[in-house]
């Protein structure tokens, strides 16, 4: 199974009381496909203020959620449920230490349509900044 798809990533920060709550969208062509009990998203997309694309990859399944990415920004995020996963986040002005508590995966499966929510908190550099969710819809084109 290899099927040209549209992916939709919505995300939201709820941020410390200090600052304001950050939200991205982002929406780009891509493929599905299926090894090994998981699904594999690819697709690539160019980030602001970065001249070459990033490759993305998302793995996934009901207990675990991968985010890779690779070029001038690179990170391997891992979401589990009730584990603390800890990552460098590299980018063109350094590294930074992220940590994900992920507390809840849901994942639906329609027809032509896949939704995964990620809910999780976020530190950087071991300092709490954040709490977080994604939404990735995954639609047959």
């Amino acid at each position: 199974m290899n099927k040209d798809v549209l992916i939709s990533i919505k995300g939201l920060q709820y941020a410390l009381e200090d600052s304001d709550d950050q939200r991205i969208e982002t929406i780009n062509r891509g493929s599905l496909a299926m090894m090994n009990d998981k699904y594999i998203v690819t697709y690539e997309e160019i980030l602001e203020g970065l001249t070459s694309p990033t490759k993305n990859l998302i793995r996934f399944n009901n207990s675990i959620v991968e985010v890779t990415k690779k070029g001038e920004l690179s990170v391997h995020l891992v979401f589990e449920v009730g584990q603390k996963n800890v990552t460098n986040y590299n980018t063109p002005f350094g590294s930074l230490s992220i940590g994900i508590d992920t507390h809840n995966i849901i994942i639906e499966e329609k027809e032509s349509e896949i939704t995964v929510r990620v809910e999780y908190d976020m530190d950087i550099n071991y300092e709490h900044v954040a709490s977080c969710k994604i939404d990735i819809v995954i639609k047959e084109v």
